[in-house]
């Protein structure tokens, strides 16, 4: 997933999990401090062999002055399934991510 950060440190927590159809694939918590501005953070998990799965992510310990932003792509023809939802709100949007497999 590729973030920003404003290019200063951030303290908050950033949460993910990803989850298919029977259940939790992969849970994490990172301190935002780790990321690098407009960089992609890595995740070592196989999506390859499900179908579908669901991916959240949110922070805690969070304030107006220590935040990061995920990256982001616009779907305008909805080529396909996907979509992304923000505060609940879906949209024909997908979010930025590199994808490698072994």
């Amino acid at each position: 997933f590729k973030f920003g950060t404003y290019n200063r440190d951030n303290y908050s927590l950033l949460k993910i999990e990803i989850m298919n159809q029977d259940g939790l694939v992969l849970e994490k918590t990172i301190s935002t401090k780790v990321l690098k501005d407009n960089s992609f953070l890595y995740l070592d998990v196989d999506l390859q062999q499900y179908k579908e799965y669901t991916i959240k992510i949110w922070t805690e310990n969070t304030n107006n002055y220590d935040y990061v932003a995920i990256y982001k792509t616009n779907d305008d023809f909805n080529l396909d399934n996907n979509y992304l939802k923000i505060n609940s709100m879906e949209t024909k949007e997908d979010l930025v991510m590199e994808m490698y497999y072994e």
